[in-house]
């Protein structure tokens, strides 16, 4: 058991999770709120993130109360300290946050051990995350063995609303989708968190796809504006050729979602979709959890690897494809854009998988 001790008393008051990263780290810890619940039906639990991930939650059940990180470090001892909760997990370890918790005088800190501000936790998980072998979720329902829960296989899950759904629909019938229509969607953004394909490769692939399905583009203009070049581009191209390329382009039907959506209204676009398209990001880890599937690529190194960020959904959900190549460079740690090992996948072996899940649906 890889913790200072066990809480052996119970516990009087609710219990505070935190984590104020990302959408895609926040969906993964989904699975903590399930389980704490599910094993301490007398606990209340809130959740402290961030502002931009904040909405994923506003519908789980798990949930008493999302609270919004307000990052300065007054703040946070004002906002903690009138709640008087009676435990915190800071699944996501910062020495700002450790600090508060502690100054807030909640008696119960589960943290990790391996920083240097880990004695501001009472209680100390051992994790290594980035090498340890193990996945996100699964490092993070590690937190909880201090309340004697010992779980791993519990999925991510998001809880839609009905004002999520609204929303979507509303964008996409002013785009001119019809609302019956089947489509997916493409999502060729990941804010340089991830290696992600070729903006070329996104292009043959919605040019493929969408002679079939219509495609919806998501993310931000920044993000789709190099793939409308590389499409206008492979287009022309297509139209000098003397196969069948040229119909297939003629056909197609992309519709442009880029800066047209919230967070709430994408999620209600993902739960409408047939398949997501999207490389290891926070939309991705979104529409797995809301039940979509999804085709999704990763990189070599430990730190952007499937084995730690694939989604954490059933697995007949997801399909992912992995570059065929021997090994990255020794000083690669995930961080080569779109000219690094993703762009040794092709679009063609994308597309048949992409294909293999729609043919579930027949």
């Amino acid at each position: 058991m890889n913790t200072q001790r066990i809480l052996t008393l119970p516990l009087k008051g609710a219990v505070l999770v935190c984590r104020t990263d990302a959408i895609g780290d926040l969906v993964l810890t989904t699975p903590v709120f399930q389980v704490l619940k599910s094993h301490r039906t007398d606990f209340e639990i809130d959740a402290l993130v961030s502002s931009s991930a904040a909405p994923i939650l506003y519908s789980d059940p798990c949930l008493r109360e999302v609270l919004i990180d307000p990052g300065d470090l007054r703040k946070r001892i004002l906002l903690l300290s009138s709640r008087k909760y009676a435990a915190a997990l800071a699944v996501r370890p910062e020495l700002g946050l450790a600090l508060a918790l502690r100054l807030a005088g909640i008696p119960v800190r589960v943290g990790t051990s391996r920083r240097a501000y880990s004695f501001l936790f009472s209680h100390r998980i051992s994790l290594h995350r980035r090498f340890g072998g193990r996945h996100e979720a699964e490092c993070n329902l590690a937190l909880l063995e201090p309340f004697g829960i010992q779980e791993s296989k519990r999925w991510a899950k998001i809880h839609p609303c009905q004002t999520d759904l609204d929303r979507a629909e509303e964008i996409l019938i002013k785009v001119g989708l019809p609302t019956e229509a089947k489509f997916i969607v493409v999502h060729p953004g990941s804010n340089k968190s991830a290696p992600n394909l070729p903006y070329t490769t996104y292009a043959r692939i919605i040019s493929r796809l969408s002679g079939d399905y219509p495609v919806v583009l998501t993310g931000s203009p920044e993000e789709t504006a190099p793939l409308h070049q590389s499409l206008e581009s492979l287009v022309e191209t297509e139209s000098r050729t003397k196969n069948d390329k040229l119909e297939i382009s003629n056909k197609a039907a992309v519709y442009d979602l880029s800066g047209k959506t919230d967070l709430r209204s994408l999620i209600g676009i993902l739960v409408k979709a047939q398949v997501l398209v999207a490389s290891s990001t926070g939309p991705l880890h979104l529409a797995a959890a809301l039940g979509t599937r999804v085709v999704s690529f990763y990189g070599r190194p430990s730190e952007v690897s499937s084995r730690r960020w694939k989604p954490w959904v059933s697995p007949e959900l997801y399909r992912i494809l992995e570059p065929q190549i021997e090994a990255c460079p020794s000083s690669c740690r995930g961080r080569c854009g779109r000219t690094g090992c993703l762009s040794h996948i092709s679009a063609e072996d994308i597309i048949a998988e992409v294909r293999r899940l729609l043919l579930l649906d027949k």
